[in-house]
């Protein structure tokens, strides 16, 4: 079982700063005052952009794998490491529960993962969260192919999240690293390992807000 790697974690604070407009008023034999200035409305914070799908690619094959089939193979990759994502790491928010996470590990992987599930899912802050929003989904798969069927492979994950919490603060997410498939006994592709890094700073725009 490779080792988790735990990548540095940056809490972001956004403070926002008022201006207070102090008016003074005029004596009758003063001249009547100016229009005041109409309120120039307060910048709202930029719409997240559209949610980025789950690209799933296989670009190396120890073996063969017939064309006609490496769609329907990329498919079932695509459910399996989607299952993983959208039960760990995207959903409804706030919550605590992540058991349908672990759907598609064998049996020994998810004993690993409950005990790792502060890397591997939102679970030391799912209760603080508002919304996830993906901004990038890329699967890469080395896939192990001997007799034109995948038995196994690695599938490199690198996501990119968008994480507004209760508090309004938003921070990007980030996501890298390893899943180790295999095989089972049900002939269907399950997770047996995996290496993955969580790295969180605050998100920028180009206005410099949050």
């Amino acid at each position: 079982m490779p080792l988790i790697g735990r990548g540095p974690l940056v809490r972001a604070v956004t403070v926002l700063l008022g201006a207070v407009l102090v008016l003074g008023g005029c004596s009758a034999d003063e001249s009547p005052p100016s229009p005041e200035p109409t309120p120039t409305p307060s910048a709202t914070p930029p719409e997240p952009p559209e949610a980025a799908p789950l690209k799933v690619g296989i670009t190396h094959v120890a073996g063969r794998i017939p064309r006609r089939a490496r769609k329907a193979n990329r498919a079932r990759i695509a459910r399996l490491v989607g299952s993983y994502v959208d039960g760990a790491f995207l959903g409804d928010f706030p919550r605590t529960s992540y058991a349908g996470a672990w759907d598609g590990f064998t049996r020994a992987a998810k004993r690993r993962a409950r005990a790792d599930r502060g890397i591997l899912t939102h679970a030391d802050r799912g209760a603080r969260i508002a919304a996830v929003h993906p901004v990038r989904q890329e699967v890469r798969v080395q896939a192990l192919a001997p007799q034109g069927r995948i038995v196994g492979g690695t599938a490199r994950v690198r996501l990119v999240l968008r994480v507004t919490h209760t508090d309004d603060t938003v921070q990007r997410v980030r996501i890298a690293g390893r899943l180790l498939l295999t095989r089972g006994p049900d002939r269907r592709l399950k997770i047996f390992g995996y290496d993955l890094r969580r790295s969180a700073g605050p998100l920028r725009t180009p206005g410099g807000g949050a």
